[in-house]
């Protein structure tokens, strides 16, 4: 009776092995292929014309493009313009961000026009700093085109 349970443990024992090897592993992750957090590559700020960057007149809206590289989930994209004279907000855009490697256009408009000078442009991401950048505001040129629209 012992020698028929041996023998039949020794008949199954390779059989399960090679069950166990046949298995599907899960396909090893490259170490190399880590998500990479969402940063600020570039702020642009104003129009272009024919590849060349327009200035900023008071009669138009002022236009920044941020670009954006890596895994985007639930991060906030904030831009804020202050006016330098006073350091008053005078204009926010907030957006939550929800593509990885993307573009965002930011329009600020003011229906009164902006008030010639010089303006700041804040751009944070989920609360951390990630550009800074003046924006010189000019009266228009007489009988120049309206810019930005």
């Amino acid at each position: 009776m012992m020698n028929a349970k041996r023998m039949v443990c020794w008949m199954l024992l390779p059989a399960l092995v090679c069950l166990g090897a046949c298995q599907r592993q899960a396909p090893e992750r490259n170490s190399g292929e880590v998500a990479e957090p969402l940063h600020v590559v570039e702020v642009r700020i104003g129009a272009m014309r024919d590849g060349r960057p327009v200035p900023q007149t008071s009669d138009a809206p002022i236009l920044a493009t941020v670009a954006l590289r890596g895994t985007a989930q639930g991060h906030v994209l904030k831009a804020r313009l202050l006016d330098l004279r006073d350091g008053r907000q005078v204009g926010l855009v907030e957006r939550a961000m929800t593509r990885s490697d993307q573009v965002q256009s930011l329009r600020f408009d003011n229906a009164a026009g902006w008030q010639p000078g010089r303006y700041m442009l804040e751009v944070t991401l989920d609360g951390k700093l990630a550009s800074q950048q003046d924006v010189d505001v000019m009266e228009p040129a007489k009988g120049a085109p309206r810019t930005g629209s």
